[in-house]
């Protein structure tokens, strides 16, 4: 099921700009922080320049956040390996999905940015 329209285009505009501002332009050749949406899930990924192939990106799983239609609200959710997602504990359903964003940056167990 998708997401409403606006929940989606609100979504887009804050997951934006969180990456637009995680790395710095001088390092965007290099390192960058990006989104993707599918379906009620936002997944939060980094991608990096492969040392064996610098023309080549590698990319790791950060953070997804679920929306719940029902609930009209976001979780947030850790990386356990590329495929598999937890719930994180330590910040609860929201409607205000930029308050999961800090919770990504002000994450006392290192679940995202490791």
């Amino acid at each position: 099921m998708e997401m409403p329209e606006l929940v989606r285009k609100c979504a887009e505009k804050e997951l934006f700009s969180y990456c637009e501002t995680k790395v710095p332009p001088c390092f965007r050749n290099e390192v960058r922080v990006n989104f993707r949406i599918e379906g009620e899930t936002a997944t939060l990924y980094e991608e990096r320049i492969t040392l064996a192939n610098p023309a080549n990106w590698s990319w790791r799983p950060v953070a997804q956040f679920r929306f719940q239609i029902e609930l009209n609200q976001w979780s947030l959710h850790y990386p356990v390996d590329r495929d598999s997602w937890r719930l994180y504990l330590n910040a609860g359903p929201t409607l205000n999905l930029k308050s999961l964003l800090r919770a990504v940056d002000d994450d006392p167990f290192n679940s995202f940015w490791q």
